[in-house]
């Protein structure tokens, strides 16, 4: 199922690299800022299958007829204040001897935490909406309604030693 994931999302926003049995997730931009993370790696106990994508950032899509660049897991958003924000990665991973397609949504922060529930609630919007075209071309091929095998979403936040504030005031996890 995780060849699904992988046909429904447009390749340029794939992430992260397999180093033995760890996920290892960069954030380039990070490296040379004080006090920012810019690596984890991600053991991946018992996983079979996975593939990490990173929304947030500038992908150039190819046509034949432009070269178009649009920055985002929604291009369709204007370019105002907190439209576009959203979560560094989302992971989807497949354990073994299961079925279900479980997800990670990954946040690395630095001292400020301030929009990071933010963040996490877009990144699940776009996991359910993600889910659902799934259901969509699963049922299309199948010539009925079938579920996608949905397993648990799960927020990830890796931050510096010396947070600030609550990640999670201001609202709730779901």
């Amino acid at each position: 199922m995780i060849e699904r994931v992988q046909e429904l999302v447009n390749a340029a926003y794939l992430a992260g690299r397999r180093e033995g049995k760890y996920l290892v997730l960069d954030e380039a931009e990070n490296i040379h800022k004080p006090g920012c993370l810019h690596e984890i790696k991600l053991y991946l106990k018992n996983v079979e299958a996975v593939v990490a994508y990173k929304f947030d950032q500038k992908i150039k899509v190819l046509s034949p007829q432009a070269s178009v660049e649009y920055e985002t897991y929604a291009p369709f958003l204007a370019d105002i204040k907190g439209a576009r924000s959203m979560c560094d990665f989302i992971i989807f991973y497949k354990l073994k001897n299961d079925e279900q397609i479980h997800v990670w949504v990954v946040n690395m922060k630095s001292q400020n935490l301030n929009n990071n529930v933010q963040q996490l609630r877009a990144a699940n919007r776009i996991v359910e909406f993600l889910y659902g075209k799934l259901n969509d071309l699963l049922a299309a091929e199948l010539n009925k309604l079938e579920q996608f095998p949905v397993g648990q979403v799960n927020f990830v936040l890796f931050s510096t030693h010396k947070s600030a504030t609550n990640p999670w005031s201001g609202g709730t996890r779901s």
